[in-house]
């Protein structure tokens, strides 16, 4: 019998934040729902060994719910022949998780703000001062992957999971963090992509 292998960014991990366990949960289950899969491991690793799953999910502060708001899953590019083909961009080149996420959510954007003018019950609110759409003051958003970027966008890990630190509320931090220097390259703040073209 033939083991599938499991990445190191799939394998169990020691959970410190139950609103992380929560919002993996939410993601994993909303995937499940969508795609009609009753499979799921209790130990939080993804359905499939191999799979990157990528969520964007809305926590309401008034009431404590999350609301996954779009999913994406995938790992590849486009060919290049296929990108050199596709004279008018119809081809989607960017299949990662993250990216396919992300152009969700700003689908999911674009609806809420036209919902606005109905007052339709939309997540946003209209900024009078900087004449902006802004979300609703009880609304955050929080992005879910099942692994960490691949290439130049992964992140040095700071810290290695310890089970004797518990944090007990449900809240996350809200520091501001140092500005990130580009003489940081030895901590790994900072990873310069160059390409050329083709």
């Amino acid at each position: 019998m033939m083991s599938t292998a499991v990445r190191n960014a799939e394998k169990s991990r020691t959970s410190t934040c139950s609103f992380a366990d929560r919002v993996a949960r939410a993601s994993i289950q909303e995937y499940l729902r969508v795609t009609n899969k009753t499979r799921w491991e209790s130990s939080m690793q993804t359905v499939t060994a191999q799979m990157v799953l990528a969520a964007f999910l809305l926590h309401d502060s008034k009431d404590d719910s999350l609301l996954v708001v779009s999913l994406g899953t995938g790992t590849k590019i486009a060919a290049r022949e296929y990108v050199l083909e596709d004279a008018e961009g119809r081809v989607v080149r960017d299949s990662h998780a993250e990216v396919l996420a992300r152009r969700a959510l700003q689908r999911y954007l674009y609806r809420e703000i036209q919902k606005y003018p109905d007052g339709s019950g939309s997540i946003f609110e209209f900024h009078n001062v900087s004449s902006r759409f802004v979300l609703r003051a009880s609304l955050t958003l929080h992005l879910y992957t099942s692994s960490q970027p691949c290439g130049n966008a992964t992140l040095k890990r700071w810290a290695k999971p310890n089970s004797s630190l518990r944090f007990e509320g449900e809240l996350w931090e809200n520091n501001e963090h140092p500005r990130i220097l580009i003489q940081a390259r030895e901590e790994g703040q900072v990873a310069v992509l160059v390409k050329k073209d083709p």
